[in-house]
């Protein structure tokens, strides 16, 4: 037993050490011979050591557009003297990629002139996804994409983004497929779903006439068509809530607002649905009017911006009807 345990520690001190290296040193990591690196953020004069070594073609860098920032624009002008494309994509360490986001990056991957380098800011949990993407995207295996968010890496927090591979691993299996860069694509374009950002709404009893400067009542009903729970919350700044939007669709009209609706404290299972209510507010005047529904994660993201449709529909408020004397 004992002799056990320390094996167990010298092998948690190799791979911390292995880690350490990544995350201190600043060296390069191969990803595919010949194709595909990664790193954390380099010096300019360290990444030109790199890219002169390598033969870099291109550089994909997953902080974004930083303009402004001095490590952005030495980076930049290093690539322009040097004659390498610079590809800016912006992912979250903390967040799972919108499916926009997914497709974006997977297209990025074939794409991209070889041999480049990806980097992030560590260059372990954004570099690690989209090395794993890199190894997919080429032909490789869910076992060789899973090394790459491994702890030799670096990757020693509880981080999200080994969640994407988990649910490409779960859609191939209920599809009987093996992976390959088509089945990528495929899963990008249609088969992800960022945690639970999938929703079906729809109106239930659209109202047939909207009255100006009266409040109108509406229904909507939610359809979880992710793989995991939603968690709605009556009120606060967290949990699930129905978010709508109205702006007037009249030209040299500037009038839009955007409030929440009535949600329950409850949990809502895959494939269950819940009528929402909220309370369309008093519109200032007669004309055409568009209404946007979706459901928000609050202090996360609109269910839309993931990846989900949100349902917009046009409504026309009239004059309210005057009362007889």
């Amino acid at each position: 037993m004992r002799k056990a345990a320390e094996i167990a520690a010298l092998l948690l001190l190799l791979i911390g050490a292995a880690a350490a290296s990544r995350l201190f040193t600043g060296s390069v990591s191969t990803v595919i011979p010949g194709e595909v690196y990664r790193s954390r953020q380099l010096s300019a004069e360290v990444l030109e050591a790199e890219a002169q070594r390598l033969s870099l073609r291109a550089l994909l860098n997953l902080r974004g557009e930083r303009e402004g920032d001095a490590w952005y624009e030495q980076e930049r002008e290093l690539l322009r003297r040097l004659g390498i494309a610079h590809f800016d994509l912006r992912l979250s360490s903390t967040r799972l990629p919108s499916r926009q986001r997914l497709r974006e990056l997977v297209a990025l991957l074939e794409s991209a002139p070889r041999p480049f380098l990806l980097h992030c800011s560590a260059g372990v949990d954004r570099s690690g996804l989209v090395s794993g993407l890199a190894v997919l995207a080429a032909g490789g295996d869910l076992a060789a994409a899973r090394r790459e968010l491994g702890p030799v890496q670096g990757l020693l927090s509880r981080s999200v983004l080994p969640r994407v591979l988990d649910q490409y691993e779960g859609w191939l299996l209920s599809l009987r497929e093996r992976p390959t860069p088509e089945t990528l694509r495929r899963f990008a374009a249609e088969g992800y779903t960022p945690a639970f950002y999938d929703a079906q709404l729809e109106l239930v009893d659209p109202p047939q006439r909207v009255a100006v400067g009266a409040p109108t009542p509406l229904r909507v009903r939610a359809l979880n068509r992710s793989p995991e729970a939603w968690r709605f919350t009556s009120g606060g700044d967290t949990g699930v809530h129905l978010a709508l939007r109205v702006r007037s669709l009249a030209p040299g009209r500037d009038w839009q607002t955007e409030l929440r609706g009535s949600t329950p404290d409850a949990r809502l299972a895959p494939r269950e649905s819940a009528e929402l209510e909220a309370l369309l507010p008093p519109l200032p005047a007669a004309g055409r009017y568009e209404l946007w529904l979706d459901l928000v994660d609050e202090s996360q993201a609109f269910f839309s911006d993931m990846g989900s449709e949100a349902l917009v529909l046009e409504l026309e408020a009239q004059p309210r009807e005057a009362r007889p004397l």
